[in-house]
């Protein structure tokens, strides 16, 4: 080795060397932290464990308080009746007893003691003895009574640590309320307060700390010494008045100075064990250096495999014809991602009989060539049912005799030494075409991200022929629509022009012919010609009706019927059209039963649109009822202060079958029925869109063989109401 790759080999071998040190010296600097951390996280749980049990004392004893103060009974035996044999019984020795307190005591709003206790059990010594009192302690307790004077009865209690003797105490004050909040005359509700004080005893924490590890757990007064472990403790005026404190031993350190001796040969072993791999990496890297040549071709290769499919779906996109561009740049994609001399497009007519190459593409040219002929034949079915069975095919020359090369040879011609992709087209699980992609000169297989590929293609193709499809379809849909609007406007123009011209030479029919029936100008002989003028007369004054009906339909359906609503008496039109129907009524001997409501107030409504209704609904029910039969025709006042309106009869009635087309242009019903009577089926129409334009209803309830009762609704309208179904 010359000196220049040793230098070379050399450095490379230092390089290697720190970077493994610094890696060393990185994970134990990391692990010394971590244990460290471990330890300072063990020590603040501890301490923050520690300071919540004694919180959790300190709010035990403030609830007691609260119990205690907010009672009816302590205020009104103690404070307004001085009752101090009820103290004694009910805040004594028991009291005191079953919650460890030290003392009890009460005081009244000047802060005058009423009643004080003091457990014997717990010492001789009074903390809240006025004459003993330290300043310290009368300093907390002030602040505390005038902590509860801010709150709400429910809420005015408090509490504190305090120091006395050494020890450490809890103290709780609470203002005494009464449950029904009685003020007094001052406007307050509290007259005095209730102190509680309970000796802090470290029987449970001690318990849980020896579980811990904690030793020597213990109060200490306020000294200049700082806590090693623990905490400083506060009162509630924020005062420090001592510490806890106790001796902890921490594993982390220790345990990590006990595990440096395997600890370093271990990272010693793997130090080495990198070496080793770094001695070897040059053989490893020239092994790979192949391999590393192949996956960055197939990378190169699907990145350009996505951003054929990308550029696919933005012409699809982009594209508002109906797929041609998508199914020609596809062709295209396929060709040149995946180098095939050759990429067709194949799509099937209706009934999968034949196979028509909609696009093909050339690669050596590198353009689109002319589509190939139709395929037809046996062998097309054979593919198509091996496409839906196995979705792709895979043809190559070395399979010599298969019905494949039979089938490619009708589409390319026989080539020598090619491989065949085809992929098929489904929509909907149903097979729509195939496309094909042909290699000249290669016989090995397809690979799998090739074929991945022309299937992606396959299936942005289905949602193509989709769409395609859906156009089409809306398309027609629009056509349709258009077609329907304009015949229907052609209908209502020649109704309307028929019918103004129908009228004319109808009102001088029916004027003649009623000259001559009634013999104005002479008489008219034989007498037959008058039976015949009557006839005529009959009939042409129908069809004028039936001609009136028709043109009313077309304003209606051109929206261009407008309606002149003014104050109308109701009750007075109806009066009139039964007076009309009276006539035909007694043709049949039918028998009318009024029934008008003459309070109903005027309603705003076109006179003649509202008479036009009931002449024809009223007409209808004469019409169906039986020979001496009775209908009902009724005006009154609805629940809604509209005006209803029932004509009821008791005829042939309607099948349920029926009810659903009943008011429909034309519609009559059951036909056998229909035909024993004269009528166009115009007039439920037209009377049910009258009184909808008036913003009304109308509602039908039948019975076949039991008659039909009509109801009418006929609102109050207002007069902004009115004016806007003018313009109807």
């Amino acid at each position: 080795m010359d000196r220049k790759r040793r230098l070379i080999v050399y450095g490379l071998y230092i390089q290697i060397a720190c970077v493994i040190g610094l890696t060393l010296s990185l994970m134990i600097g990391a692990l010394w932290y971590a244990v460290n951390k471990q330890d300072t996280v063990v020590k603040e749980n501890y301490a923050n464990l520690i300071q919540e049990f004694l919180n959790k004392d300190l709010k035990e004893q403030i609830y007691l308080a609260n119990d205690y103060s907010y009672w009816d009974e302590i205020y009104f035996n103690l404070l307004v009746d001085d009752e101090i044999a009820w103290a004694k019984e009910n805040l004594g020795d028991t009291f005191s007893h079953n919650n460890s307190l030290a003392e009890v005591v009460v005081l009244d709003r000047q802060l005058n003691q009423i009643f004080h206790h003091q457990n014997p059990n717990l010492g001789n010594t009074s903390l809240l003895n006025k004459r003993d009192l330290k300043n310290s302690i009368r300093s907390e307790v002030n602040y505390l009574i005038q902590n509860v004077k801010r709150r709400q009865p429910e809420t005015a209690t408090s509490g504190s640590f305090i120091v006395y003797n050494n020890l450490l105490y809890i103290i709780s004050v609470g203002a005494i309320n009464p449950d029904s909040h009685e003020f007094d005359d001052s406007g307050q509700i509290h007259k005095g307060y209730l102190l509680l004080v309970r000796r802090v005893e470290f029987t449970e924490i001690l318990s849980f700390a020896q579980y811990l590890g904690i030793k020597n757990l213990k109060f200490s007064p306020l000294s200049k010494e700082e806590p090693v472990n623990g905490f400083l403790l506060f009162s509630k005026s924020g005062i420090p008045i001592g510490s806890m404190d106790w001796n902890l031993t921490l594993k982390g350190g220790s345990s990590f100075e006990d595990s440096l001796p395997w600890i370093l040969p271990g990272l010693l072993f793997l130090a080495l064990i990198i070496w080793l791999i770094v001695k070897r990496g040059h053989s490893v890297i020239t092994l790979l250096t192949d391999e590393a040549s192949i996956r960055a071709f197939k990378r190169e290769k699907l990145e350009e495999q996505a951003q054929g499919l990308k550029s696919l779906v933005d012409e699809n996109l982009r594209s508002s014809e109906q797929g041609e561009s998508s199914l020609k740049l596809s062709v295209e994609i396929l060709s040149r991602t995946l180098k095939a001399d050759e990429a067709t497009i194949w799509l099937f007519d209706g009934n999968r009989e034949e196979a028509h190459c909609h696009s093909r593409y050339l690669f050596a040219p590198d353009q689109h060539a002319e589509v190939l002929p139709t395929l037809r034949d046996n062998e097309l079915n054979e593919l198509i049912l091996r496409i839906e069975t196995d979705r792709h095919l895979v043809s190559s020359s070395d399979v010599a005799k298969s019905y494949l090369n039979k089938f490619w040879h009708l589409i390319y011609g026989n080539y020598e030494g090619e491989c065949i992709l085809t992929v098929g087209i489904f929509q909907h699980d149903y097979l729509k075409g195939f496309l094909s992609v042909k290699r000249q000169g290669v016989t090995a297989e397809w690979a799998v991200e090739e074929v991945t590929f022309a299937q992606s293609v396959s299936n942005l193709l289905s949602l193509v022929l989709e769409k395609n499809e859906r156009l089409l379809i809306e398309q027609d849909l629009v056509l349709a629509k258009d077609e329907a609007v304009a015949a229907n406007k052609a209908k209502s123009e020649f109704l309307a022009n028929m019918s103004h011209e129908l009228r004319t030479p109808l009102n001088a029919i029916i004027g003649f012919s009623d000259i001559i029936q009634k013999e104005l100008n002479g008489p008219v002989s034989p007498v037959e010609y008058r039976d015949y003028a009557a006839d005529i007369h009959s009939s042409g004054t129908h069809l004028l009706s039936l001609i009136s009906d028709i043109l009313d339909i077309s304003k209606i359906e051109a929206r261009s019927y407008k309606i002149h609503p003014e104050a109308t008496d109701i009750c007075a039109v109806a009066k009139a059209v039964g007076r009309l129907i009276s006539v035909k009524a007694g043709e049949k001997k039918i028998t009318l039963n009024y029934d008008f409501d003459n309070d109903i107030p005027p309603i705003h409504a076109d006179q003649r649109g509202l008479k036009q209704v009931l002449l024809n609904l009223l007409a209808n029910a004469v019409k169906f009822s039986h020979p001496g039969g009775v209908v009902n025709f009724s005006v009154r006042m609805g629940d809604d202060a509209n005006a209803k309106i029932l004509i009821e009869d008791f005829g042939v009635g309607i099948e349920q079958k029926h009810m659903e087309r009943i008011g429909q242009v034309f519609y009559q019903g059951d036909s056998s029925i229909s035909k024993q009577h004269e009528g166009s089926g115009l007039g439920l129409y037209i009377s049910k869109n009258l009184c909808e334009m008036h913003g009304g209803s109308m509602e039908i309830k039948s019975e076949h063989g039991k008659g039909t009762l009509l109801i009418l609704n006929w609102p109050k309208s207002s007069e902004s109401s009115l004016s806007q179904q003018k313009a109807i």
